[in-house]
């Protein structure tokens, strides 16, 4: 759909940037990687570069400089988005286990009435968007507003926080049981229980959703905004088909309540997609813009230098 949208509105719209990215990396991984033939006066004693940066026509390559720093901001933000993938796919697999408990603990609450079980889990859906919503202004307005210096990548980083949090909360409420078999009935502090990690991981998806969709706009070129928000969005239809897929596993493990074990592995995953969130927001470079007029006087002053060289 982006490849048919950008070649049928092509006098309108920037360079397709899906053919943008595949036409530097192809030539990035068939280029020889040694040092240009033409040494610039502005690149002497510089190390070898990298196969992406001799893309550049500054270093004798095909495509201008700033098509290739779009490139590798691409990139960037590319990693930056697969290392949100473990925590949207235990995201999406905690709401479908919960979702579920939600309907046992109400079935318990009502042992003598008979209801639509599909009505059960629309509860737990309810209060999560109840919450996101209240949640939502509070963040945008109150919360980041009161901490000016917090970083985007900052703000993400304690949204995975929040999701481990829940996801321990979760444990511990596990630990303790839910229901009393032998009476078939659920006390309110218990059914209570179950929806406060609802809470934690509405405050969670706020702070990450909006700051993952500011960091996208702030550091992805213009004309790969679209391109990264909708792969931010496939990243998380993608989890949720892969929790949903899964969830046929452990299905029968909910009427048992053995489910100590896959919370244990989802927390694990979480924490572990939070390690790599941080290693990858540690190293990440922001975009640096170059002004094309300074960039076209270099290049002139340089021709000028390699032609009297060669005079």
């Amino acid at each position: 759909m982006i490849c048919f949208h950008h070649w049928f509105f092509k006098n309108t719209l920037w360079e397709n940037p899906v053919r943008l990215i595949a036409r530097i990396l192809c030539y990035a991984a068939t280029v020889k990687r040694h040092l240009p033939v033409r040494n610039r006066a502005f690149r002497y004693g510089e190390e070898r570069k990298n196969r992406i940066e001799l893309a550049k026509i500054t270093y004798d390559g095909k495509f201008p400089d700033e098509k290739v720093e779009d490139v590798k901001a691409f990139c960037r933000i590319l990693f930056i988005l697969l290392t949100l993938f473990p925590t949207f796919f235990c995201k999406s697999s905690f709401d479908t286990l919960l979702s579920q408990e939600a309907a046992m603990a109400l079935e318990y609450w009502h042992p003598n009435q008979k209801l639509n079980i599909d009505m059960y889990p629309s509860v737990y859906w309810g209060v999560n968007s109840i919450t996101i919503l209240l949640f939502l202004p509070v963040v945008n307005f109150l919360v980041i507003p009161s901490f000016p210096k917090l970083t985007i990548r900052a703000r993400i980083g304690i949204g995975l926080v929040l999701y481990c949090i829940g996801s321990v909360v979760v444990l511990v409420i596990h630990a303790v049981p839910l229901a009393s078999h032998k009476q078939g009935t659920i006390s309110n502090v218990q059914l209570g229980c179950i929806f406060i990690p609802i809470v934690i991981f509405a405050m969670a998806e706020v702070t990450t959703l909006v700051s993952v969709l500011e960091f996208i706009y702030a550091q992805s070129p213009e004309s790969m905004k679209g391109l990264l928000t909708g792969l931010y969005y496939l990243f998380r239809g993608l989890s949720s088909t892969v929790s949903s897929a899964l969830f046929l596993l452990y299905k029968n493990s909910i009427k048992n309540r053995e489910l100590s074990p896959f919370y244990a592995v989802f927390t694990i995953v979480q924490v572990v997609g939070l390690v790599f969130y941080v290693a990858a927001a540690t190293f990440h470079k922001n975009r640096l813009r170059h002004d094309d007029n300074s960039l076209q006087e270099r290049l002139i002053i340089e021709n000028q230098l390699h032609s009297s060289t060669v005079t």
